[in-house]
């Protein structure tokens, strides 16, 4: 059976082969998960302040639904390991001469 994927980050994903040929593009999402934040100053070095950072609670995180998986950002899928079954984040990328994600050839979970 065809598992449904949905593509739940800010940008479009490329999936393509192992040759780099397109198979499919996953739309971004009209609203994008986001992961509430706190941050805690912790000290100084040179003159530049050092905080601890603290991921909390995800927003706008569909529930659970048979046949399907959401890509999701890597703090995403993180902020959910061992709560979620469903959330996968792109894997084996592929990067423009500028260094930027262009495609996925795989997904992986955390």
């Amino acid at each position: 059976m065809t598992k449904k994927l949905i593509n739940l980050t800010p940008h479009n994903i490329n999936v393509v082969d192992s040759d780099g040929n397109e198979i499919m593009v996953l739309e971004k999402s009209e609203t994008p998960l986001r992961v509430t934040e706190t941050q805690e100053k912790i000290g100084n070095i040179n003159g530049f302040d050092i905080f601890t950072k603290k991921f909390g609670n995800v927003e706008n995180l569909p529930e659970e639904k048979e046949d399907t998986y959401y890509i999701v950002s890597s703090i995403v899928a993180n902020a959910c390991k061992g709560k979620r079954n469903d959330l996968l984040i792109v894997n084996d990328t592929i990067r423009n001469e500028k260094g930027q994600i262009v495609g996925c050839k795989s997904f992986a979970v955390i």
